[in-house]
């Protein structure tokens, strides 16, 4: 099985960092964070750069957590959440939380998204 793992370093040797403030945004909380699609990793990295204003060109918005957002906040009611949501491509996300589980991955690559 091929893994992505999109970020703004290269990671040939993924750890487990200590979980930061800024880390409360993440799904599973403190893990390696890694996925079969290679276009979710690339937005995940492109999401990273905007994040820590890296960004070289235009990012697109996070339309998910942003149509949570507004439900949340009453912008959009559930029937036009559920609408802009079906139409979202979800892809599948497989996190590692543990030494152990992280020395089955083998690094065999990188590329430089812009």
């Amino acid at each position: 099985m091929i893994l992505y793992h999109g970020s703004t370093e290269l990671v040939e040797c993924p750890e487990i960092r200590k979980r930061k403030p800024e880390d409360s945004f993440l799904d599973f909380g403190a893990g390696f964070y890694t996925t079969t699609s290679h276009e979710q990793a690339e937005r995940w990295a492109k999401i990273k750069m905007r994040r820590e204003n890296k960004s070289v060109g235009p990012v697109a918005d996070d339309n998910v957590y942003q149509s949570i957002r507004y439900f949340e906040t009453g912008v959009y009611d559930a029937e036009y959440t559920v609408k802009r949501l079906k139409t979202e491509v979800l892809h599948d996300q497989w996190t590692f939380h543990t030494e152990k589980a992280l020395s089955f991955l083998k690094f065999t690559g990188s590329q430089k998204v812009r």
